[in-house]
């Protein structure tokens, strides 16, 4: 297919059922999607910041292993994301899902670090939830 169908351009992958996969690149100077762009040195310090913290949580509160695990996940995705931008001033994103002619915003491995992580937390607040409400 045409590269210049994707957005982006990009190599396609894959196309199946209405979902296609697409590898491109998009240099991202900003948070999610591009956002805040104009402020990099504050978006750095912030994410350095909060990975201090978390890193402070993860060493001093006892929690599970499975949830200190969804947090080393998302640490190291945080730490991926920030080591990008002070080496190389922007974060490259990769990977473009098209669903049904519907583009999701272009990510690259660190946010889908980020994201499963946070994901796996939810999954397992939700699942204590329901075990807790089960007992009762």
């Amino acid at each position: 297919m045409n590269s210049s169908y994707f957005p982006y351009g990009g190599i396609e992958v894959f196309h199946k059922l209405g979902v296609e996969f697409v590898i491109t690149h998009v240099i991202n100077k900003g948070a999610i999607w591009g956002l805040f762009s104009n402020y990099q040195f504050l978006l750095v310090a912030l994410r350095i910041i909060i990975i201090a913290a978390l890193g402070c949580y993860l060493c001093l509160k006892q929690i599970s292993t499975y949830r200190k695990a969804c947090l080393v996940v998302i640490l190291a995705g945080a730490v991926g994301n920030v080591f990008d931008c002070i080496v190389y001033g922007h974060v490259i994103d990769m990977f473009c899902f098209i669903f049904w002619g519907y583009v999701y915003p272009v990510f690259n491995i660190a946010d889908a670090a980020i994201f499963c992580g946070i994901l796996m937390l939810l999954l397992e607040t939700t699942r204590s939830k329901t075990v807790a409400s089960s007992l009762r």
